[in-house]
């Protein structure tokens, strides 16, 4: 029977794209508090190559974060960043530039997935239906929208591994480089990319195959991956390593905790309904079920799932986004469910599975919030004295990018309560700790840096108790002599997001000016351990 693969792809990837656009809504980058980071280091590379940054990194660096205090850099690997910085270059620094960007990785994505399948299967139907499944799935689906670096990463680990395969199945040098050079790119993006070791290492030994690893071939892709992320993942171990021990064995989430078998070892497994949706869940265990014997592409997928699983299980912060490495694999099962019906039955399996997959998709509006950009455009429409305004909340990058977005001479710098009043690592269940642990202490701050406005999220989104949060704000009420609330300024933000609900960002000025104002030289560094300071030119 005829295989149309490249037509069903084709197909799927037109329908992806129309249901995507179909549940799309406008809203400002607040997902998981990280999305706005990984827009706002997109802007600082269209910012860096603009600028020509490359003569002073380190130095351009650190006055940017000065200026604008919400970048991914070191916590996150920069290969995402600088193409989403060369898109912005061409489209601009909008939020939906950062968008697009993720939406070519999810297409690329797609791609890949199907390459995979394909030569791991060896039926073109079943790659292109896993592929399409796997855009369908809960996670699949929520990630190709949101600016977050699952997909990217997902998109080079699958190149990486297709080529891979088709090394082990040709034995051609250049594919050796290829998976290489891919793996590199993956880990480059997210540091997720390590579980491609247990993979590469599983199919060699499910293959029989570990002689290659004595080819040259293979060692010169392996030095070629190892030279273009070792630089890198040094550097990034000597600044930041303890913060990324810290992650990996206590988590920065409120329900992390090291590691428990009887809560780490179920947890991934348990959560499949959620992470591959209902119908690839049921899809798969029928599959596992009728084939009863594994066949080739199924041993490929195995190891795929028990490479994830290994890598990510034993980690302290268990969320399901860190195992969509392994959805595509699970949507392969299921798909295979489909085509070992008899003929005329594989076609409806499929429409049951599609239908099963999409159906759920089109109520699956993302949240949105907005009033950030409203907020930085009414300081950047008022008089400015010291061109500086201070903003605390949990949305704080946010904001920063909305002030960076919405002025393009740069020319206001932004001040953060979490870098100033207090410090919070992640989460306030990742470290905290007080910088002006006294209401005079506050009030000396303000003065020093003599803000032309402060902002404050009220109540705080998401991390509504902390302390110094409180503190800060009950000085400024305890103040009203030096700092005005101008009511009529507050932005209230709206949306869908449950977190948002009922927030208002406050507006204060200050009612006396400091003549001999400092400019922020300085910012305590809870995950560096150490401060950030100016360079000296």
């Amino acid at each position: 029977m005829k295989q149309p693969g490249a037509a069903w792809l084709g197909a799927g990837l037109l329908a992806l794209a129309l249901l995507h656009v179909w549940v799309w809504r406008p809203t400002e980058p607040h997902h998981n508090n990280d999305e706005s980071r990984h827009v706002m280091t997109g802007v600082f590379v269209r910012d860096a190559l603009s600028d020509a940054a490359w003569q002073d990194p380190e130095g351009y660096a650190r006055r940017y974060y000065l200026q604008y205090p919400a970048l991914g850099l070191l916590v996150w690997p920069p290969l995402f960043y600088a193409v989403e910085g060369l898109v912005m270059s061409v489209l601009g620094t909008s939020f939906v530039a950062a968008q697009l960007t993720v939406a070519g990785f999810a297409i690329l994505a797609l791609v890949y997935v199907d390459r995979w399948a394909r030569l791991t299967w060896g039926n073109d139907r079943l790659a292109a239906a896993a592929a399409i499944l796997f855009g369908l799935s809960p996670l699949g689906f929520r990630y190709s929208r949101h600016v977050m670096l699952e997909i990217p990463t997902l998109a080079f680990c699958f190149a990486a591994m297709f080529y891979f395969e088709r090394y082990l199945l040709l034995t051609r040098r250049g594919d050796a480089l290829r998976t290489g050079f891919l793996s590199a790119a993956a880990a480059l993006t997210r540091f997720d990319a390590v579980f491609l070791l247990p993979y590469f290492g599983l199919r060699l030994l499910t293959q029989r195959r570990l002689r290659e690893l004595t080819r040259p071939a293979v060692w010169a892709g392996i030095l070629l991956g190892l030279a273009l992320t070792g630089p890198y993942y040094l550097f990034t171990w000597q600044q930041y390593g303890s913060s990324i021990a810290q992650a990996a064995q206590q988590g920065t989430m409120p329900d992390s905790r090291p590691f428990d078998p009887w809560r780490n070892l179920p947890f991934y497994p348990s959560r499949l309904p959620f992470q591959a949706g209902v119908a690839l869940t049921v899809g798969t265990m029928i599959g596992l079920w009728r084939l009863r014997t594994i066949p080739r592409g199924g041993r490929a997928s195995l190891c795929l799932i028990a490479a994830v699983y290994v890598t990510f299980t034993p980690l302290a912060e268990l969320e399901d986004r860190h195992v969509i490495y392994w959805i595509p694999a699970v949507a392969t099962w299921a798909a295979a469910a489909a085509e070992s019906l008899a003929d005329r039955w594989s076609g409806w399996g499929y429409l049951v599975l599609f239908l099963g997959a999409a159906i759920p998709r089109t109520w699956n509006v993302p949240s949105q919030v907005h009033g950030y950009a409203d907020a930085a455009q009414k300081v950047l429409a008022s008089s400015l004295e010291a061109r500086v305004v201070f903003f605390d909340g949990a949305l704080s990058g946010n904001f920063i990018y909305q002030m960076r977005h919405h002025d393009p001479d740069r020319s206001v710098m932004v001040l953060r309560g979490d870098k100033l009043i207090y410090g919070v690592r992640s989460d306030p269940a990742g470290g905290y700790v007080e910088w002006t642990p006294r209401p005079d202490q506050v009030l000396d701050l303000l003065h020093r840096y003599d803000p032309d406005w402060i902002i404050i999220e009220h109540p705080q989104a998401l991390f509504p108790n902390l302390p110094g949060a409180r503190l800060l704000r009950q000085t400024l009420r305890d103040h009203p002599d030096r700092y005005e609330h101008v009511r009529h300024d507050d932005v209230p933000i709206r949306g869908t997001h449950p977190a948002f609900q009922g927030v208002v960002l406050e507006f204060y000025r200050p009612l006396t000016r400091n003549p001999n104002r400092e400019r922020l030289k300085e910012m305590s560094m809870l995950s560096l351990g150490r401060p950030l300071r100016m360079p000296e030119d």
